[in-house]
């Protein structure tokens, strides 16, 4: 499959080079990333932002399903859950109230960093969360809870 999809890549770059009537510069993508001294303090600030809830021990959760993470990100607060954790997809969309637990030393600074920790290979199914469900409508009313949780709770090791 992949070789197909890098003939048809080819074939079609290949069309758009002979109209083409000028050359179009390449775009330099060097992106510095984000680095954060005090990940903890980064991934709270980020969880907060998102509109979860950071408790200090296993005794302040309120949830009605908590799970245990391999992976965090600073930049943002997300947390990584797969089908080697979920017992079921709608484990994240059903319950009002979902508790996370993760080790400080599972915190990386950014999604690139998190892409590369994670293998698709390995799982049929994951998703970052970030926080309770959230939408908002073309007018920017903010709806808590209308694709899954009300709250997230976050407890960092």
């Amino acid at each position: 499959m992949k070789k197909s999809i890098d003939m048809s890549r080819d074939k079609i770059l290949n069309r758009l080079k002979r109209v083409c009537k000028h050359d179009i510069p390449k775009e330099d993508f060097n992106i510095k990333l984000s680095t954060f001294e005090d990940r903890v303090s980064a991934f709270k600030e980020a969880v907060l932002a998102a509109g979860a809830k950071v408790v200090d021990s296993k005794d302040e959760f309120n949830c009605d399903i908590v799970f245990k993470t391999p992976l965090g990100v600073c930049e943002n607060g997300a947390i990584w859950l797969d089908d080697t954790i979920l017992q079921n997809r709608s484990d994240i969309v059903l319950p009002p109230k979902i508790g996370v637990i993760i080790n400080s030393k599972d915190l990386v600074d950014t999604m690139h960093q998190a892409y590369e920790k994670i293998s698709l290979e390995s799982v049929g199914y994951g998703v970052f969360l970030c926080g309770p469900s959230k939408t908002a409508d073309i007018e920017q009313s903010l709806v808590i809870g209308a694709h899954g949780a009300l709250e997230m709770q976050i407890l960092i090791l």
